[in-house]
């Protein structure tokens, strides 16, 4: 019993994650102007020019009233932007629009549903909100919509074998159901399908759409599991030569290096805070969660001095909101655990 509660936690994680990140891509669209729209909107969004990737989702939005991506794609920037500045998402804003967009997506779906946008829709549709009521902690619809958002996609797939949105999201929903659950192969209705969402994945990655780069990240984390770390490097390098800026992508390669170059990962999470630190919006949330692990990794070289600096700066923060403090969870905690492992260490 204990591992069939792993496996529904460990699918819970996965569907939400994989949710979230799918609507940052979307295959070429028929209507060109649609599909400029989604590609200049998504190229702010990695280079995380916020304010302009909602004025295109905007644009968008009010010439096709009717399309549900203008909606979807307004919700996905303003979660974008609430997790990298550490900030608390405007629900009722996001929850108007997803709604809204599934109304949409249920219309089209109904007049044609052997269509490859309409299912599409319902995918992109189920699993962004799979994606958000499980950040919110309801976990029941986050799974159920998950679920929904995945049998839309293997329909594209019977549509149009190349629609590699597809490949995407199937890519990453086999390989980390499998990777999570791989204890219970043994069960005939668990099968090991890794391969299959790494090729998966490595195929969309090769092709030259936006979908490149979620593929892109999708595998970074699948080559750290596999522990192919000098992948994980290249894919990571790929991505950044493009957006040299990008948090999400420079914090990818700080974790590979953890493995690797503890002193590369220092340098990288030093860069990314400083971007942090710098900013007027900073609420302290994610220059806590830098700050500790640029400590443990001073305190896995042993130099415990520069450790407990980063801990004492941790602990001297105050004013931290209900919000942040909540999100910290048992981080503070454990910095001051950290903290008194390296006093020892001093003494000795």
């Amino acid at each position: 019993m204990q591992a069939i509660g792993h496996l529904v936690r460990y699918s819970l994680i996965f569907l939400i994650l994989f949710a979230f990140n799918i609507t940052l891509s979307a295959k070429n669209f028929p209507d060109k102007n649609v599909d400029n729209i989604i590609r200049i909107g998504v190229d702010y969004i990695l280079k995380q020019n916020f304010d302009a990737a909602k004025s295109k989702f905007s644009e968008l939005n009010r010439q096709y009233p009717y399309n549900p991506l203008g909606k979807i794609y307004l919700a996905a920037v303003d979660i974008a932007e609430s997790v990298d500045y550490g900030e608390q998402f405007d629900e009722k804003y996001i929850n108007i629009l997803l709604k809204s967009a599934r109304r949409l997506s249920d219309s089209l779906y109904d007049a044609d549903n052997n269509n490859l946008w309409n299912n599409y829709y319902m995918a992109i549709s189920d699993g962004f909100y799979a994606a958000f009521k499980g950040l919110n902690g309801d976990y029941l619809t986050a799974f159920t919509n998950g679920l929904s958002s995945i049998s839309y996609y293997e329909k594209c797939l019977e549509i149009d074998s190349l629609f590699y949105d597809s490949y995407v999201a199937l890519g990453s929903y086999y390989y980390w159901r499998s990777a999570k659950t791989k204890s219970l192969t043994w069960l005939p209705f668990i099968s090991d399908d890794r391969d299959l969402g790494r090729r998966l994945l490595e195929k969309a990655m090769n092709k030259g759409t936006y979908t490149h780069y979620l593929a892109a990240y999708s595998l970074i984390w699948v080559y750290i599991e596999r522990k192919e770390y000098q992948n994980a490097i290249e894919v990571c390098n790929d991505v950044l030569r493009q957006y040299p800026n990008n948090r999400l992508c420079k914090l990818s390669l700080a974790r590979i290096y953890v493995e690797v170059d503890k002193y590369k990962a220092i340098r990288l999470y030093k860069e990314v805070l400083s971007t942090i630190t710098s900013s007027k919006r900073n609420n302290h949330l994610n220059e806590i969660e830098i700050k500790h692990k640029i400590a443990m990794q001073y305190a896995a070289l042993e130099n415990y001095e520069k450790a407990k600096e980063y801990c004492d700066d941790i602990l001297s923060i105050d004013h931290l909101s209900s919000y942040v403090i909540d999100q910290l969870d048992d981080r503070l905690d454990r910095v001051k655990k950290l903290r008194k492992e390296i006093i020892e260490n001093l003494k000795k």
